[in-house]
């Protein structure tokens, strides 16, 4: 349209954030998915090419929309990219148990998810917070770190398939590795007791637990990006992800039986299929008994940390993580409106953890309640960011380093805030159990053994069975 060109003499030049295309009609303009690819002339930024600048130049790779150039050693970067994901899935059983008993760890872990999907965000962040948030991206396990662009050309639909095949590729390594650990059992320095079918499916279903948790938001980005499409002024639409794919085409319906999938397996399955299980099983939940403890050892990761009667919090938890995620997916071209929106956001979480105080560990409650504040302090700090970036402000030359202070005592409040917390907690467990807990635990299994007599209709000297 004629607001968005700028007239010459020879042929009409785009405004930045716009994109040029011939048509048998002439010149057509296209909105960039990233606007700062575009830079108003023929050629796009720096690290940007092909149509709509939406693809990464030679020796570049994608991270979170924008691109950056390759690291030195892309082999080797791919490399411990791939050995440290395979040595996290090994090591996820013991992440579960770090889920099933410190509170304040997950807390602060849920905090770092969020804050690495703050580039999303039109928030005018200055590069220095962008490469951090990045860096953050590794607590949720997102495959674009490794870089691997820089070593083998892959297409968007082909790193889209592989993002979300990545939950059930491990879920069968998982399996295999239950298989073999059952074949090879005899040849194990290991006790027959630790290697029992039903203490290794306990354990392997904890640690995928721990692995979906961990995902989450990774896998839901690639599931929601599908849908994120920019309507273009000539009344076609295309995938802010790759601008070869036009929405609502052929192709992209051949895709959308997958999107669908995924969406209803991962963005929206996993909260719900978790919270379902929890629902069914709650009567055993706490129990001290083979099904509690079978119910404990897989899906102790979601609810332990909570109190008994809020074991459905992590549904909470899930749910604040998939609002902040949606409104930075979806509500790019409007960056007022996804500060305002991811701010309520936060303050409708802090409002219900307040009042609802969820956690077992009441450190770990203030320790959520201030780091959520904290969360809502960057996307105000975020939007003044954008404000000063759009001119809408006149302020003075001083204000980004006051805005960088002020991120700066953020961030070291949630990290000193954390770390006291863990070491709180960590002392906690540690401590030597009191009479009155003694007392209390005695009266617990009292309660579970009048319980379990009555159900299955034994008499009181049939207790001495009791498990």
């Amino acid at each position: 349209t004629q607001s968005t060109w700028e007239n010459g003499d020879t042929a009409p030049i785009p405004l930045p954030g716009y994109y040029a295309e011939p048509s048998d009609s002439g010149a057509v303009v296209l909105a960039c998915p990233l606007a700062a690819a575009c830079t108003g002339v023929p050629a796009c930024a720096p690290a940007y090419t092909g149509r709509l600048c939406a693809e990464c130049a030679y020796n570049h790779y994608s991270l979170n929309g924008r691109c950056y150039r390759c690291p030195p050693a892309p082999g080797l970067n791919l490399f411990l990219g791939l050995a440290l994901l395979g040595l996290f899935v090994l090591c996820a059983p013991a992440l579960a148990l770090v889920y099933m008993r410190l509170s304040t760890a997950i807390v602060a872990l849920n905090f770092v998810q969020i804050v690495a999907i703050l580039p999303l965000y039109s928030l005018a962040w200055p590069q220095y917070l962008v490469l951090l948030f990045n860096d953050m991206t590794g607590f949720n396990l997102n495959p674009d770190l490794t870089a691997a662009d820089c070593l083998v050309s892959m297409k968007w639909r082909s790193r889209w398939l592989f993002y979300l095949a990545l939950p059930l590729a491990i879920a069968i390594a998982y399996a295999g590795l239950f298989v073999l650990v059952l074949l090879i059992r005899p040849l194990l320095c290991c006790s027959k007791r630790e290697l029992r079918r039903r203490v290794l499916l306990n354990t392997f279903c904890s640690a995928f637990c721990a692995v979906c948790m961990f995902l989450y938001l990774s896998v839901s980005h690639a599931v929601l990006s599908f849908f994120d499409c920019t309507k273009q002024p000539d009344g076609s639409a295309t995938l802010d992800g790759s601008a070869e794919i036009l929405c609502y085409s052929s192709e992209w319906y051949r895709l959308l039986p997958i999107a669908v999938l995924g969406l209803f397996g991962y963005v929206i399955g996993i909260p719900l299929a978790s919270d379902a299980w929890l629902t069914l099983t709650r009567r055993h939940l706490h129990e001290v008994t083979k099904v509690g403890d079978a119910v404990w050892a897989r899906l102790g990761p979601v609810y332990a940390r909570y109190k008994e009667e809020l074991y459905w919090w992590e549904a909470i938890i899930f749910a604040r993580k998939a609002l902040i995620l949606v409104v930075g997916v979806f509500l790019t071209n409007y960056p007022v409106a996804q500060a305002a929106m991811a701010i309520g956001v936060c303050v409708v979480a802090l409002l219900a953890q307040t009042l609802a105080r969820p956690h077992e560990f009441p450190l770990a409650n203030a320790l959520e309640s201030l780091l959520v504040s904290v969360l809502a302090g960057l996307f105000v700090v975020g939007s003044i960011f954008r404000a000063i970036s759009g001119g809408t402000e006149r302020v003075g030359a001083d204000m980004p380093k006051v805005l960088f202070a002020i991120v700066v005592v953020l961030f070291g409040v949630a990290f000193s805030a954390s770390c006291a917390a863990l070491v709180t907690e960590m002392k906690h467990t540690q401590r030597p159990v009191s009479h009155e807990e003694i007392v209390a635990i005695k009266d617990k299994l009292k309660g579970f053994e009048k319980a379990w007599l009555k159900e299955s209709g034994h008499s009181a000297s049939d207790s001495a069975s009791y498990e």
